[in-house]
Parts: structure tokens; sequence; C-alpha cells
């Protein structure tokens, strides 16, 4: 089956369409004697493929109008390969070209001229198939169509072989008249709310206002949205990065408060005589790990000897006025610095 190509967008009368798919399923030369120029590339109503898909054509005048507004005549290729190769430069020849597509009951119907080598294929039973490349939505309704494909292998089980010619008419795809049983009438009216009898263009009219009141709810989505529950994203965007800007005063603001209480806490105790001040920046540089640290020079100063302009007072067991050993607090000091013990040990005594 032809699997569905990687997605791509199209413009519509200056409406965005969605997704690419394929389908095939049209018989060219069942009889092996002529080609056709005009035959069905879309059913009405819902599309289902072999593969399990379907789609909906729903309105088919959209289709229509899609292919008048581009001006162009659509191509007929082999194997999707105008699809496929959009982007990479390589030759796609055509086997034809799309000359007029139009709305009947319902149906998608093309008028193609084909290329003489084409014709000679199809004749020859060398290609058998089209497959049609149609622009849909999120909700697989078929918006435009895009290209059909000269293929191989069918999916749409829907569309009928052309060629093959009824006793009755020399249309190699003959529209077959479908009427309404009565019992299907009087259940339509039914669901209208109308009576039995009611008359057919009363029928016609009830179910026209449906889809007009359709279409009317399906524009009211398109309106712009009430300011009480939308914000326009372009004001959206400025409350965002003033939000950000003002995030960043803040982080600055508190940063320089942080260094402004750690400055003055060391700085004080430099001036208490509880540390050196050549220490001064190693100890600013522990304060500044975190509150961890703010605590650990808090406990440290706390039990710290006082200073003179020789060195440190030390306590009377302390030989020579050498510290031998340093407290649990300097210890932490060393442990978060990454300072070893006997290096602080020396720097406390070179003070």
């Amino acid at each position: 089956m032809i699997k569905k190509h990687a997605q791509k967008h199209i413009h519509l009368n200056n409406v965005e369409a969605a997704n690419i798919s394929y389908a095939s399923a049209i018989e060219l030369n069942a009889d092996g004697k002529n080609v056709p120029t005009s035959f069905m590339a879309i059913p009405a109503g819902v599309v289902f493929g072999r593969d399990g898909r379907k789609w909906t054509n729903d309105h088919p005048i959209n289709i229509v109008n899609a292919f008048d507004a581009e001006g162009v005549d659509l191509p007929v290729d082999y194997q999707h390969g105008s699809e496929y190769h959009k982007t990479d430069g390589k030759p796609v020849p055509a086997a034809g070209w799309i000359k007029a597509v139009r709305n009947v009951d319902g149906a998608i119907w093309v008028d193609v001229e084909w290329t003489a080598k084409a014709s000679e294929m199809i004749i020859a039973k060398e290609y058998r198939y089209i497959s049609p490349a149609f622009a849909r939505n999120l909700d697989n309704s078929i918006l435009a169509l895009s290209s059909i494909a000269l293929v191989l292998k069918p999916n749409l089980a829907a569309l009928p072989a052309l060629n093959n010619k009824t006793p009755n008419s020399d249309n190699p795809n003959p529209v077959k008249e479908r009427e309404m049983k009565k019992e299907q009438l009087i259940i339509l009216c039914a669901l209208l709310g109308l009576s039995p009898d009611a008359a057919d263009e009363v029928v016609v009219a009830a179910v026209k206002k449906i889809k007009d009141d359709g279409e009317i709810a399906l524009n009211s989505l398109n309106k712009a949205p009430s300011l009480e529950t939308h914000v326009p994203r372009a004001d959206y965007d400025l409350v965002k990065i003033d939000l950000a800007n003002k995030t960043t005063e803040l982080n600055t603001i508190q940063t320089n408060a942080k260094n402004t209480e750690i400055e003055t806490l060391v700085s004080d105790a430099v001036a208490a005589g509880k540390v050196s001040p050549a220490s001064k920046q190693q100890y600013i540089d522990v304060c500044n790990l975190g509150d961890d640290g703010i605590k650990a020079f808090k406990n440290l100063i706390a039990d710290a000897p006082v200073l003179n302009n020789k060195g440190i007072i030390t306590p009377a067991n302390v030989p020579n006025g050498e510290i031998k050993t340093l407290t649990d607090q300097q210890i932490e000091i060393c442990s978060m610095t990454g300072q070893s013990q006997e290096d602080y040990l020396k720097s406390l005594n070179a003070a």
C-alpha cells in the first residue's frame, strides 16, 4: 500500500492547510482499449483506504475552489514523484496535467490531459491505478487536491474502475443515482423534527439550516478571544521579559547584600583581633560557600584567641607561644576550604 509521505504545508486562498495524504484505487484501463480523460479522483463522503486509514470529503466545493484559486494545472505523475522529490532537485516527468476539477454529487472528478508516453503505458497496462494526493487538516477532512499519481498498488476501495463501461452508458465511470428509501426519509424527517410527509423542499431547507448553523459555529471559533480570559501574546511577552529583568535585579541586590554582610563580619573579626589581616580573604572565601560557611566562621571566631601585633596571645600551656593543634572549628574551616591542617597551622603561627 502507499505509505503516507512526510508532512508538508500548502497555501490555499491564504489559508494554511495541514498534511498531504496519498490514496489509490482507480483502475485506469480495465478493457485495455482506451484511456479516460475524465474520472473520479476522490469519492464523496467518508473515504476508506484498504490500509485502515480514512478521510472525509465533506466540503467538495472547497476542493474545487482551491484548484481554481491556484490558477495552474496540477500534475499527474508516477508513484507520487512530484510530492516525494519537491526539494531534492531531481527531474520528475509528468504523466499528464489536471485541467479541471469538478464537484459531481459530492465526489471530486477531474479532467486530465495525458502525455503520449503515459497513454501508451496505460493502454499496455504498465500502470493500472491512480492515487490522489490531497491536503487534509488534523481531523482528516480533505481540503484540496495536490496531485494525482499513476501507481501499481491500489488503496482506496471506493473508487470505481475506469473503462468498465456499463451496458447503458459509454461513460467509463458512470455516476449512480441514489434514491432515498421511504423508511430512510421517515427517519430523516424524525431527526429533523418534521412530519413524515414533509415536502422535499422542506426537508432540504432543514438540512441546509443545520449545515449553515454548523458553519456559523465553526466561524465563531475564529473570532478574537475575550480580553477577560485571554492575554495578547505581545503583552504576555513584555510581562515575561519584565519579570525576568526584575528577578535578575533582585538576585543582584541579594548577592550584594550577602557580600556586604560577609565583608562586615570578617572585618569586625579582624578589628577584634580574632583574625589576622593576612587571612581575611581566606575567611571571606569560606563565608561565600554559603550559610554553612558563615556558621563555621562564627563558631571559629567565638572561641579564637585574640591577636596582638606580635602574634597570637596563647594560653599558658602552649610552649613558646606556638599553636600545636587546631580547634574543631579550625578543622571544619580546613575541610570547607580544602586547605591541609598543616598549612593552616603554619599560617596561624606565622600571623
